[in-house]
């Protein structure tokens, strides 16, 4: 009888006993006992997984549903709900209740019967837990070959990471559960019963829990994947360099150069045998100058007199004089001979307009002493052709156009123009709907039809045509 596999399992009565001596460790017991109710507690994570899975089973449950990847994922599902159902935290609180923080006078311990009860379902959790791991491994590998196909690589991605997620945290709480029975068991001895057993007398609990589940990965540690490291992008701090910030303030310059140096120990003997001769006042004098020289090292050029650099400014200032004066003249002459060739232009213009004007005036004398009854027939002619389109285009009426329907292309002519008549003659159409227009339109084309199927008969033919004319007058006049 393997009561760990049962899914619903009775508790034995809550009950304690009076402890005689001091011979169990109550503080290991109750440190023991609530490490295990904060694990369990705290364990958010896994519930999150767990709850993401059975939303996305629900998602999937209609294209997936023949799919062994999913039905793998169906199993663990039911596995964590079969884990959310048997309330291990619960369980845990109850049995940490009973235990008293240390000895006293009175001090009432729990049963026996609870401590086999907790260590039961402990290890029906971890047979659970490697029911759950085994699923989503398989979950996993189907997963992974259609994310590698590539057919629906999307949804297969998201459900491997849950899977896998689901399979890492499932495989560290067996571990955990392996742990917590080997430091409860050893307790079994020490605790005693009051009334009846419960455990049965032919069920022994197993002293190591991983021998008895038999798994290999068990004993193995997890390969955690370590982290990128962080590369370390360069700031502007870090490109400045450490000379730059240096200011410089007046500070003597550094000589390199063999020439430069050859030229300063000249300059510094050439002084000394100067300040030797001449008295302290002028040394005092020369002081600035020498230093501000020796620090600089200037070439200050050649000692030129003021009296020629005034020559120079007057001669360059009298040859802009000259120039501009020049330029000027050029100007003026240039708009002289450009008003002048104008004035020419506009003569021979004036002249040749005057002369044109009196030709045309001679030709129009001769004209109307010739012919000017000519003139006024062809006005008049003009002025009667014009009046009569106008009297024509004002008689021409839809009814004219109705009467020359006399045959079956006449029909059709009037047919193929009905859209454009609406504009031409809107006064026939005035009285007329948009609807009505296109009843007529439509029993026009009726009339065509049936005219058309019965050629062979011109009595039927003419009745159709005359049919059409009425109803046109009936409606447009």
């Amino acid at each position: 009888m393997n009561l760990w596999n049962i899914k619903n399992l009775d508790m034995p009565p809550r009950n304690t006993y009076k402890a005689k001596s001091q011979d169990i460790d109550i503080s290991t017991l109750r440190e023991v006992v609530g490490e295990a109710y904060s694990t369990f507690k705290n364990d958010k994570s896994f519930k999150e997984e767990a709850a993401i899975l059975s939303r996305t089973i629900y998602r999937m449950k209609l294209k997936f549903r023949n799919d062994k990847g999913f039905k793998a994922m169906e199993k663990t599902n039911r596995a964590l709900l079969q884990y959310l159902r048997m309330d291990i935290p619960q369980m845990l609180e109850t049995f940490y209740g009973m235990i008293p923080h240390k000895y006293g006078y009175d001090t009432y311990l729990p049963t026996l019967n609870m401590l086999h009860y907790v260590l039961i379902r402990i290890q029906g959790l971890a047979k659970l837990m490697i029911r759950v791991v085994e699923c989503a491994k398989t979950a996993a590998l189907f997963m992974e070959s259609r994310v590698s196909i590539g057919h629906l690589w999307k949804v297969a991605f998201i459900c491997f990471t849950v899977v896998s997620k689901i399979f890492v945290l499932s495989k560290q709480l067996t571990k955990f559960c392996c742990k917590f029975y080997s430091q409860l068991h050893p307790f079994t001895k020490a605790l005693k019963n009051v009334g009846v057993q419960w455990l049965p007398s032919e069920y022994v609990l197993p002293n190591d829990l991983k021998l008895w589940l038999d798994v290999d990965w068990l004993d193995k540690d997890d390969v955690s994947i370590p982290k990128p490291k962080k590369m370390k992008i360069p700031t502007v701090f870090d490109i400045i360099e450490s000379d730059s910030d240096v200011e410089f303030r007046g500070e003597y310059t550094e000589i390199k150069d063999d020439d430069d140096v050859d030229f300063v120990n000249e300059y510094l003997e050439v002084d000394k045998s100067r300040k030797d001769k001449l008295g302290m006042r002028e040394i005092l004098l020369e002081s600035d100058t020498e230093l501000t020289a020796v620090k600089i090292q200037e070439d200050m050029g050649e000692v030129v007199k003021r009296v020629e650099k005034n020559v120079k400014a007057k001669k360059k200032r009298n040859k802009r004089k000259k120039s501009q004066h020049l330029i000027g003249e050029a100007k003026i002459a240039k708009l002289n001979e450009s008003t002048q060739v104008n004035q020419s232009k506009e003569n021979m213009n004036s002249q040749i307009d005057k002369e044109s004007k009196r030709e045309n005036n001679n030709i129009v004398i001769q004209k109307r002493k010739k012919g000017i009854g000519e003139v006024v027939k062809s006005t008049n002619t003009n002025s009667v052709k014009q009046k009569n389109k106008k009297k024509k285009t004002k008689s021409v009426n839809i009814v004219h156009l109705l009467e020359e329907i006399a045959t079956l292309k006449d029909l059709k002519k009037f047919e193929k123009r009905f859209d454009k008549l609406q504009q031409e003659y809107p006064s026939s159409f005035r009285n007329t709907d948009k609807l009505q227009r296109n009843m007529l339109h439509c029993s026009l084309k009726k009339c065509i039809n049936k005219a058309m199927k019965n050629c062979s008969d011109p009595l039927k033919v003419d009745s159709y045509v005359i049919k059409a004319k009425n109803v046109l007058k009936s409606s447009l006049l």
